[in-house]
């Protein structure tokens, strides 16, 4: 019976693991595309606005 019970406490680890990784692939991603797109945003309003 005990054996049962840590096998599902495993199951509940490793799922929250994997959700975990999704997540922290989706952060970079985001962070990455934002950051890719400061520096031609940055650009434009500096040609827009300075010269």
């Amino acid at each position: 019976m005990s054996e049962h019970m840590n096998m599902s406490e495993d199951m509940d680890i490793t799922e929250n693991a994997d959700i975990e990784r999704k997540q922290a692939s989706i952060r970079t991603a985001l962070s990455v595309l934002a950051f890719s797109l400061v520096l031609p945003v940055t650009y434009y309003l500096w040609q827009a606005y300075c010269c």
